[in-house]
Formats: structure tokens, C-alpha cells, sequence
């Protein structure tokens, strides 16, 4: 199993599961309120995750990847135009990926591509925000926003322009650490 898919494998287990120790029957419970501490030490945590398990995390790592990445890359799937648009328009500073235009992620993949796309940036929990085509089963999985209770971190239709300002731009993504 490739990397990218066992990361697709594993969000999947983590939303049908649940990310806490608890016993199964925990798991399913549905909480009425959740306090905020941990509504944000959770999201912390799991951004945590995907930023440490993800290989580019800078312009350099950028650099590096592409010298090196196959024709396996996720990346491939993307037209050459598109391909190069969407790099061109991807944010980095020192919490790695910060925004992005999602416009050629969300015209040429499915859901489950973009994922995988956006696995390589540690951004793969925006996936739900682009709007990408659903035609099975993983896809409709990676298009539903997490079940667990979230603050709004990442921004639709927003670019981040500096630190903590992110501005209004069609097609564009601005993650938390902008």
C-alpha cells in the first residue's frame, strides 16, 4: 500500500472511529458541548500530524520534492498548466503550507486526488472545502468536513497575504498558521 494510501486509510478509520482512547461505545457518542480547550487542543493535535507526517513543508522542500518525485506523484494527476498554477500559487512560512489556489485542484481531480495532493502539504483536511467531484466511495469520505466539533481555522475563498491576514481571493484557501 503506498504511502498516500495508507494516510487516505487512515483519516478514513479516524472519522469512522474517533480519535480519542476511550472505549468503542465512547467513540460513537455524538458530544451535545464540547469544551473550547479542547475543541483546540484537539485541532492542534491533528494539525500537528499532518504537518509532521507531511514531506514538503517549505519552498525548499518543494524544490527537492519535485527534483525527485516519479511519475507516481499525486502531483501527476494535475495537467502540466495546472500543475504549475497550483504550485506557483501555494504559501509557505515557518508552519509550512498556508494558502493555496484550490481552482485546478477542484476543475481536474476528484476528491480522493486532491486529498492526496494535499497530503503532500499536510493541508489533506481541507479537501472538504474544494468542491472537487465525488464518484466513490473515498471520495465522498474525504469530502465530508471531520465529525469532530471545529472552529473555522481554515478559510474558503480567502488568501493569506501576510502573518495573520488573510484577504478575500476567489479560488484561494487560507490555512491556520497564516
Amino acid at each position: 500500500m503506498d504511502f498516500c494510501r495508507a494516510v487516505l486509510v487512515s483519516a478514513v478509520a479516524t472519522l469512522a472511529l474517533g480519535v480519542s482512547s476511550t472505549t468503542a461505545a465512547e467513540n460513537f457518542r455524538v458530544p451535545t458541548q464540547v469544551p473550547m480547550q479542547s475543541v483546540d487542543s484537539e485541532q492542534a493535535r491533528l494539525r500537528g500530524i499532518d504537518f509532521a507526517m507531511a514531506p514538503v513543508k517549505s519552498d525548499a522542500d518543494l524544490a527537492a520534492y519535485l527534483r525527485t518525485a516519479g511519475r507516481d506523484s499525486p502531483l501527476m494527476a494535475l495537467s502540466p498548466a495546472a500543475r504549475r498554477r497550483f504550485l506557483d500559487s501555494l504559501t509557505f512560512n515557518e508552519s509550512g503550507l498556508v494558502g493555496y489556489n484550490y481552482e485546478e485542484l477542484a476543475r481536474e481531480l476528484t476528491a480522493s486526488q486532491a486529498y492526496k495532493v494535499l497530503a503532500l502539504f499536510g493541508a489533506q483536511r481541507t479537501t472538504h472545502l474544494l468542491g472537487a467531484r465525488v464518484v466513490d466511495a473515498a471520495d465522498a469520505a474525504v469530502s465530508t468536513p471531520a465529525r469532530v466539533p471545529r472552529l473555522m481555522q481554515d478559510y474558503r475563498d480567502y488568501k493569506c497575504v501576510s502573518p495573520h491576514n488573510c484577504y478575500g481571493s476567489r479560488f484561494y484557501i487560507c490555512l491556520t498558521g497564516c
